[in-house]
């Protein structure tokens, strides 16, 4: 990469740095609430904590574009990492896999199994930002105004921390490979190019894969990748 290039490589690893640090102490800070019986406003915490772990992901793609000698748009960058809506879609692709999704990717129906994403992404978002607005706003629910403390308690509290520790176990990972890739920018380089390629040829000497073959085969790739560019 050119110097520039290195320059913003080195401020996104920053960032995401930063993200997933202001990720755990907000985790913590929920979790006192939380001890102390603010259920709601404990939630709340949790849910910012969680878009704060998929602007991680947002940026880790920015790197990775960087990487692979594609010019960043930092302007579209920081509009998605201020979207809520954009941030829930984001981890939406860190969440488990629906059983609509699996029942197609079995069928091999690669427009159902985009479908069934999409419509996964939906009921994530619509989830967590109901949660969110369910713990910071007074609503109308059922001919009622409520407040958050009728409407998040004990259990609803337990049920988005849980949710918000899986996301911060699986982008823990996600920030060490960017840190490592930020330690030896030429090797994250030649790596990223080296699967891109190797995703390129997989595709030319074997076009009719099925879904799951083509997912196995990913797999094998990401293992070969790790054994051939990792020492430890």
């Amino acid at each position: 990469m050119e110097d520039k290039d290195k320059k913003l490589f080195a401020e996104l690893v920053r960032g995401a740095e930063l993200a997933f640090a202001n990720a755990e102490q907000l985790f913590q800070e929920a979790e006192l609430l939380r001890e102390r019986k603010h259920f709601a406003r404990s939630a709340f915490l949790h849910q910012i904590s969680m878009e704060e772990c998929a602007k991680v992901d947002m940026i880790g793609e920015a790197a990775t574009s960087l990487i692979l000698g594609h010019a960043v748009k930092m302007k579209g960058l920081l509009k998605g990492m201020r979207d809520h809506k954009q941030k829930n879609f984001v981890n939406a692709y860190m969440s488990g896999v629906s059983e609509a999704e699996k029942a197609a990717r079995e069928n091999n129906d690669v427009k159902g199994s985009i479908e069934a994403f999409e419509k996964w992404q939906g009921e994530i978002h619509l989830f967590l930002n109901t949660a969110k607005n369910a713990s910071m706003y007074v609503d109308f629910v059922d001919e009622e105004f409520v407040a958050p403390v009728e409407r998040i308690d004990e259990e609803g509290a337990l049920a988005i921390a849980a949710v918000n520790h899986y996301f911060m176990t699986v982008t823990g990972p996600r920030l060490r490979a960017l840190k490592r890739a930020f330690e030896n920018p030429d090797a994250a380089v030649a790596e990223t190019q080296w699967f891109k390629e190797r995703l390129v040829a997989l595709r030319k000497e074997k076009p009719n894969l099925s879904m799951k073959e083509l997912q196995d085969a990913y797999q094998a790739i990401v293992v070969e990748m790790a054994q051939k560019f990792r020492k430890s």
